[in-house]
């Protein structure tokens, strides 16, 4: 989608993709740009390194302050960010979308262009927009399920869950985030925000309990203080969401987009009884 922007705006295309991704080379990159209007895309785990060495050095806070808009999305963004990033004069807009609306539609909370946002009952974000996938090639069911047609209106029944506050979206996690225990909904992507404002390198996840049903886990890039972290997440959620299963991994599994991949997480705790 950066490369259909540029086509749009008639501007010049710089390809920054290295892997794995050097804060301080993009910087240098940025830096090197000739005077003129850029714009890039970047995941919040990007920016979390751009910011962190916008902090400590002027030239990677001035290079990125070169940039009229940079766009962020693909993932939860932590908490306080934009804040950091917006403090040192660097423009960064928060974007919402996905491969089915042909990148995003909604920036800062609103929708753009003919983008039209609503709530469903179970609690979904739905969306029409004139850059609305057909289908899912191959899958006639899922494309039956996801995209539906209401007062003559197409929409997209999205996994995520928001709420709509005077016409601003606010994404809180997905279905898929959510564990029944005991029969009380715990969403992991709260959990997930517990221990990153805690600075926990951990991701929430769940296994299968014959009594319970679903019961919260924790996967860890380090051994973890078991009952500090029930206490803490029972303190800031509820005693439902205290894991009883812990596992430790040298790094979090994710999928290419930088998001925790769940379904390996999952995994790996289904394995491990600990």
């Amino acid at each position: 989608m950066v490369a259909v922007r540029s086509l749009v705006a008639e501007t010049p295309l710089v390809d920054a993709r290295r892997e794995p991704f050097d804060a301080r080379e993009f910087a240098q990159l940025a830096a090197s740009l000739p005077n003129g209007t850029w714009f890039t895309a970047l995941v919040p785990a990007q920016l979390v390194r751009l910011v962190d060495l916008a902090e400590c050095e002027a030239d990677a806070r001035d290079a990125l302050r070169r940039f009229s808009r940079i766009l962020v999305g693909g993932q939860a963004i932590p908490s306080g960010l934009i804040d950091r990033a917006t403090a040192m004069g660097i423009r960064v807009t928060k974007t919402y979308g996905s491969a089915e609306t042909a990148g995003g539609v909604v920036y800062d909370g609103r929708p753009i262009g003919d983008t039209r946002v609503r709530i469903a009952e179970d609690g979904r974000v739905i969306i029409a927009s004139s850059s609305l996938a057909d289908e899912y090639h191959g899958d006639t069911e899922l494309t039956a399920t996801s995209f539906r047609v209401d007062d003559g209106t197409r929409w997209w029944f999205t996994t995520d869950l928001g709420v709509l506050d005077d016409g601003e979206l606010t994404i809180f996690g997905r279905v898929d985030d959510i564990i029944i225990t005991g029969g009380i909904k715990v969403s992991l992507g709260d959990i997930d925000r517990v221990l990153e404002s805690a600075g926990v390198d951990a991701a929430a996840s769940w296994f299968a309990d014959d009594t319970w049903g679903q019961v919260p886990a924790l996967v860890s890039t380090s051994d973890l203080d078991r009952e500090v972290m029930r206490d803490l997440i029972e303190r800031e959620l509820s005693k439902a969401a205290r894991p009883y299963r812990f596992v430790a991994v040298s790094e979090l599994p994710r999928l290419s987009s930088g998001k925790i991949d769940r379904r390996a997480l999952q995994e790996l705790v289904a394995r491990d009884d600990s």
